[in-house]
């Protein structure tokens, strides 16, 4: 029996019993031992206790207890495997969580060996030889350059002497080998410390390769990363926090950035953060307003003292900004201003210099369905397409499609719709109703944006949906749905029989907020939610079979994209309305042509124009003409907004050095006549 610290997994105390009896008690078990003393109640309705039982075979079996102060293990040997067998099962009606499987022991049978009791009465047993005499028979030689410490490098030994049945390396699978081409790329832009973006539309395996690069992110160069994310969906599905819980901001309307950098002064764990991170992950960008990344990189140079961009910060963001984009709270004047979009803000243009397109869709398999939603994507659906989606309209449901309809989710715009159609739908389940409360620990700020609810209540029959992965190989993953068969007897923990037929009961799990390897706040709660009908912004991320989408109500671009995007076939949507074409527009300031998008192009080049020659270059090059050399060249910079309001008030925006030469503007403005000078007009 073990205590140790729950922070640092320092050990408190250590009590060894030759012997023990545990005893079957109503709600838990009993640990009763004579020498030393001991009487130890294992209380599994009341507190949450884990159940090891990997080696039950050999008569092992661990019991672990885990709280925000403390961790308490029990560790059974020499016990009986049938017994033990018992004792697993009653513990895991009683509440208790089963986190192994149980491994049988093979046979000698199996092996085409005889067992020890079989052997001959004269025959010997060999004894064990030592680890580096095992492996030096598996190559065939001794080698002599082999350390004669055996505690030392055993691992590296074995690998390398097993070259007879081939390289152990070769046997693990290689992390890259499933990866496409772009996926490949991103990966090597990070090892160069490269500021990236990466985006593609809906299915492209964003998250897949967000949640790769987390996992190795630390082994490329011992590196300190913080995964973060504009929302706290996304931050939780990534593993992290907010953007704005890491940099030590508030969500209050907009400040000066004086402000905001004086209010995270006083918040030491957020300045050790700016100051310690080599890499900054940042998920869903597109919902990142333009404005306040410009803030962020300004802060981040104030902060660390270092003058390049982002004080240093290597930036690996993520996004698609035909999705969802930022919300604003921002007026001026009492008028409400619009969002900026962060390719927009002027540090994208001066530190995101590589930008890849993830293109292979693995979500959706049908090629005429990828299509259509590529061009609700870019905003230019044809009128055939958007024909086809609505034959997906039901005015009425009969008999024959109620249960198939009712069965789907339903994706609103607005959270009012989804919060009413679950409480309707729940009480109108007889039964009676459970109630689940939540355990907290450490601050319940990180806690806001947590997926699992403060308060949690069920009936039976109800429509759930997973909000943490529980078991992969089952199918059992975040968004997994399923309906309420029953509760247990004594702990009332949820039977939920899912969408791919596995029954599951659900026990408590931990939503953990980390930052870099600190846990900040962390909530034990049932990992399910009503899933009747969830709002579009909690949607990203998700996938499902068959999806009722209420777009009556889109008031963004990208909405519509958004909804249609989460169902993997045509065939699963189910339009209670008709979609107009003014619902699947994109945003006008995301121009797309040819594949190449505006934040791509990067419209903010710098326009030098020659005081001598007068000739005009739309390429960034130095103070200095690239036709005739003359060094005193007109250096002019503009980015899209301020091309876009010259061309509002201004017209073609004509300059003094522009009066000789034909007024043409690129990137889709429009020509102007070519002026004539003064000179040319008196000859």
């Amino acid at each position: 029996m073990g205590v140790a610290d729950a922070k640092t997994g320092r050990n408190i105390s250590t009590m060894l019993y030759p012997r023990a009896t545990m005893i079957k008690r109503r709600g838990g078990l009993e640990v009763v031992s004579d020498a030393p003393s001991l009487r130890k109640a294992i209380k599994m309705q009341q507190h949450v206790y884990e159940v090891y039982s990997r080696y039950i075979h050999q008569g092992k079996m661990t019991i672990i207890r885990r709280d925000s102060l403390r961790i308490m293990q029990f560790n059974f040997r020499h016990a009986d495997p049938a017994e033990l067998e018992d004792l697993k099962t009653f513990s895991i009606q009683a509440g208790a969580v089963s986190k192994s499987p149980i491994m049988t022991a093979p046979t000698s049978s199996a092996l085409g060996l005889k067992s020890h009791n079989e052997r001959a009465p004269g025959s010997r047993v060999r004894p064990r030889k030592a680890l580096r005499d095992r492996t030096n028979e598996l190559a065939g030689s001794h080698d002599p350059t082999l350390s004669p410490n055996p505690r030392k490098g055993k691992l590296r030994r074995l690998m390398d002497t097993c070259t007879s049945f081939g390289s152990m390396r070769s046997l693990a699978v290689d992390p890259d080998q499933q990866l496409t081409d772009e996926q490949r790329q991103v990966i090597e832009l990070v090892r160069q410390k490269r500021n990236v973006f990466f985006t593609g539309s809906a299915g492209t395996g964003k998250s897949f390769l967000l949640q790769h690069l987390l996992h190795r992110g630390q082994v490329y160069h011992g590196r300190r990363v913080h995964a973060t994310a504009t929302t706290g969906i996304a931050a939780y599905n990534i593993g992290g926090m907010t953007l704005h819980h890491f940099g030590g901001m508030d969500t209050r309307p907009y400040q000066s950035r004086d402000a905001i950098l004086e209010a995270i002064k006083h918040k030491r764990d957020a300045v050790k953060r700016w100051k310690t991170v080599d890499l900054l992950v940042i998920d869903e960008v597109s919902m990142l307003d333009g404005q306040l990344f410009d803030d962020l990189e300004w802060i981040a140079r104030r902060i660390r003292g270092n003058t390049a961009f982002f004080g240093g910060i290597q930036l690996v963001l993520c996004g698609d900004f035909f999705q969802l984009p930022p919300v604003v709270r921002r007026t001026v004047g009492g008028v409400r201003q619009r969002a900026t979009l962060c390719f927009e803000s002027e540090a994208w243009s001066r530190g995101i210099k590589d930008i890849v397109v993830l293109k292979e869709v693995f979500r959706q398999t049908n090629p005429e369905f990828i299509q259509m939603l590529n061009a609700f994507r870019v905003g230019r659906p044809t009128t055939g397409m958007l024909q086809t989606l609505n034959q997906r309209f039901r005015a009425s449901i009969d008999e024959n499609e109620e249960d198939d309809a009712r069965a789907a989710i339903h994706i609103f715009t607005h959270n009012d719709d989804v919060l009413q159609t679950n409480t309707k739908r729940l009480d109108a389940l007889p039964g009676k109703k459970y109630n689940y409360l939540a355990a907290d620990t450490g601050s319940v700020d990180f806690l806001s944006a947590c997926p699992a609810a403060a308060t949690l209540s069920l009936k039976h029959n109800a429509r759930v949906m997973l909000t943490k992965t529980i078991n992969a190989a089952a199918g059992l993953v975040n968004g997994s749905r399923g309906v309420v068969q029953g509760f247990t007897p004594q702990t009332n923990l949820p039977i939920v029989r899912f969408s791919n037929g596995t029954t599951e009961i659900i026990h408590h799990e931990e939503f953990s907020v980390r930052a870099a390897d600190s846990l900040l706040a962390a909530r034990r709660q049932i990992p399910l939610t009503l899933a009747w009908a969830i709002s579009i912004h909690k949607s990203q991320g998700l996938a499902f079979d068959k999806a009722v989408l209420d777009l009556s109500r889109v008031f963004e671009f990208g909405q519509a994209y958004v909804a249609l995007s989460r169902v993997r076939s045509l065939d699963g949507i189910i339009l209670p309305r008709h979609s107009e074409l003014f619902t699947l527009n994109s945003a006008p300031r995301i121009r797309s042509q040819d594949g190449t998008t505006s934040f791509g192009k990067r419209h903010n080049k710098t326009h030098t124009i020659c005081r001598r020659c007068g000739r005009s270059s739309y390429h960034i090059q130095k103070a200095t003409c690239s036709s005739c050399g003359y060094p005193a060249a007109k250096m002019r910079k503009y980015n899209w907004s301020q091309k876009a309001l010259r061309r509002r008030t201004q017209g073609t925006g004509r300059m003094q050095y522009l009066k000789t030469l034909p007024r043409k503007f690129k990137n889709g403005f429009r020509e102007g006549t070519s002026a004539v000078s003064k000179k040319a007009a008196t000859n």
